[in-house]
């Protein structure tokens, strides 16, 4: 008997960045859950967004610092 293992895609992010980040991932339709690790979150993403992909999002967030 084998075991599925489903990796989920993830990334660190500073608090700084955490609302508006998981805002802009919500408003694209995206599925995550956030988790502490360390200093840092962890944003897991279950389901892709539907309007842009993740890179695209995380990429308009950071260029707003």
């Amino acid at each position: 008997m084998s075991a599925l293992i489903n990796q989920h895609p993830y990334f660190d992010v500073e608090f700084g960045i955490l609302n508006d980040l998981a805002n802009r991932l919500r408003i694209a339709g995206a599925k995550f859950s956030v988790r502490k690790v360390a200093s840092k979150h962890r944003i897991t993403v279950v389901k892709e967004p539907t309007i842009a992909t993740v890179e695209e999002i995380i990429t308009y967030t950071w260029s707003l610092d």
